[in-house]
């Protein structure tokens, strides 16, 4: 079974827009190969931990609920990008369509689950 999902510009526009939230950039650290070549991991990532709160805020001021929102890590920071956060509530499990707007952190959300819609966008500083 799948989840339609709603056009985000219909979600968006009759959703509260999450501006204050900032998401940014988690740029990876290095490793070593057998070698003892060092090099850098694959980056920047996007700093999903900012996204799982921009939903929580989402979810408690268009639901009237709290949530516990967990979203995947390691997700390149890029245009297009897409993924999936799932968030925690007295309903249930709902899942959350994440898609990056640019390269620059800045991402719309919208729910996978047409009964209890929410919608936001987060901006990058």
């Amino acid at each position: 079974m799948s989840a339609r999902v709603r056009p985000t510009s219909t979600l968006l526009g009759a959703s509260l827009a999450v501006g204050c939230a900032a998401v940014l950039a988690a740029c990876g650290g290095s490793s070593s190969d057998d070698a003892g070549t060092t090099t850098a991991a694959q980056g920047p990532f996007l700093d999903t931990k900012v996204v799982a709160l921009a939903i929580t805020d989402s979810i408690r001021n268009q639901r009237d609920m709290t949530a516990e929102v967990t979203c995947p890590e390691q997700i390149p920071q890029a245009k297009g990008v897409t993924f999936v956060c799932e968030a925690a509530t007295r309903n249930g499990r709902s899942e959350f369509v994440v898609t990056q707007k640019d390269d620059q952190g800045n991402v719309d959300y919208v729910a996978a689950d047409e009964d209890e819609p929410a919608a936001g966008t987060t901006t990058a500083p």
